[in-house]
């Protein structure tokens, strides 16, 4: 859900943003320039910039003319379009290499990843219980039972002008309000929903099914709906919400990532200046790609406790956050020592590609030392991380006096029971 700028941002810094807030449109048109400024404003500067008019100068008018009070905008998370930020990546280094920035291209881009490209199989929708009292009861029935609350509450409410007796009365009342209540609400609710569905309301909002559908398909949706037994609208509309997330989450997304996982790992001109750095690399899920390339990263094989830490690490949902359940389990200890020895990992075997390409044979001996030296650092943390997948963690944590750091350990965790080794089997 976007977040809007500056209502959600009530503060006494907010004038200041919107005062020094600079804009630069990609397109002018009536729709932006009135959502900024107001019609009345740019038509003023329209009629005092000479015919015909060229659009810099318009530019540099607006310059100078100050925001609509009631401005505002929608702020969205930036994994919609690119998670990793790799797309802005490329173009910064992109500028360096052609000269535009005085600042060098980049040696190495590491790109780092809780996401992964494994999606979960499609699960089959649960077959609707027959038992169920919704299994039968069509729309038309409900508008129906609507109608005949209405008139039984009314038929009750009248009766009070015919009784004597108090009590009586305050029964008949109750109930035939009540009963008038609940058949209101349902069918002014049943309407609403038709015209929702029309897009028929007041303000013209809703679905406006004729942009999608010739004039005689909503006449037969709706026919078709008032005979569908309330279960399966309620069933289809889950399935369909379902299905939409999968999508979103997952379809989307992960294709989105591939594309652009693609055009950067295929680039020519960052050959050897790119490495990817997955939280599940060394994760029991990510066995078989790994068997991939078992001939040449043998010596760089995970011990079985690394590979615990980096499954339960992939397996922790990506909030922003960790509950008082996750610091329990010291699921943020298991996040952070994988993103350690994942790195530690990947960055040897980054070196042992670098080596055996004519790119490291091209490099002055300064550089090859300078490579040599670092790989030889990185053996002994991976070898270190092979007897304890905590060690830099705990030793940072002591290292940084965290307030309330507690040390992490494999008997700590309590997962080591799980058995991880037939997750893909």
């Amino acid at each position: 859900e976007p977040i809007i700028f500056p209502t959600d941002f009530e503060t006494k810094a907010t004038g200041v943003l919107l005062n020094n807030l600079k804009i630069e449109l990609q397109k002018i048109g009536w729709d932006e320039l009135d959502l900024l400024y107001g019609k009345e404003p740019i038509e003023k500067i329209l009629s005092q910039l000479p015919k015909p008019f060229v659009f810099n100068d318009l530019k540099a008018a607006l310059k100078n003319l100050p925001l609509k009070n009631e401005f505002k905008f929608g702020l969205m998370d930036g994994g919609i379009t690119d998670n990793q930020g790799i797309e802005s990546m490329m173009r910064a280094n992109s500028r360096r290499l052609s000269g535009e920035t005085s600042f060098k291209p980049f040696d190495l881009m590491l790109v780092n990843d809780v996401g992964s490209h494994y999606m979960d199989p499609y699960q089959l929708p649960d077959k609707i219980k027959n038992d169920s009292g919704l299994q039968s009861l069509t729309v038309r029935g409900v508008f129906t039972i609507a109608i005949i609350l209405i008139l039984v509450g009314a038929g009750l409410l009248a009766g009070t002008f015919f009784s004597s007796s108090h009590l009586l009365n305050l029964f008949l009342g109750l109930f035939g309000t009540l009963f008038l209540f609940v058949g209101l609400t349902i069918s002014a609710g049943l309407l609403f929903i038709k015209k929702f569905i029309s897009s028929k309301l007041k303000n013209g909002s809703g679905l406006n099914l004729d942009k999608n559908f010739s004039d005689g398909i909503t006449p037969l949706l709706f026919n078709f709906l008032k005979g569908t037994p309330v279960g399966v609208i309620f069933y289809m509309l889950k399935q369909r919400m379902n299905s939409v997330l999968t999508l979103n989450n997952d379809v989307f997304l992960k294709r989105i990532r591939q594309l652009l996982y693609q055009q950067f790992f295929t680039d020519n001109k960052l050959k050897f200046r790119v490495k990817s750095n997955h939280v599940y690399d060394l994760s029991f899920t990510n066995d078989l790609n790994f068997a991939k390339n078992d001939n040449d990263m043998i010596n760089l094989k995970p011990e079985r406790n690394i590979q615990i830490v980096a499954e339960e690490a992939f397996e922790m949902g990506t909030t922003l956050w960790f509950d008082t359940g996750n610091q329990k389990q010291h699921t943020e200890g298991a996040i952070i020592a994988c993103g350690q020895f994942t790195t530690c990992f990947n960055l040897l075997e980054y070196i042992r590609r670098l080596k055996g390409s004519t790119v490291f044979n091209n490099l002055n001996e300064f550089y090859k030392a300078r490579i040599d030296n670092l790989e030889i650092k990185l053996h002994g943390d991976y070898a270190a991380f092979n007897k304890d997948p905590f060690w830099l963690y705990n030793q940072s944590g002591k290292n940084y006096n965290i307030d309330g750091f507690t040390e992490c350990n494999m008997d700590t965790l309590g997962f080591s029971s799980k058995n991880y080794e037939k997750l893909r089997s």
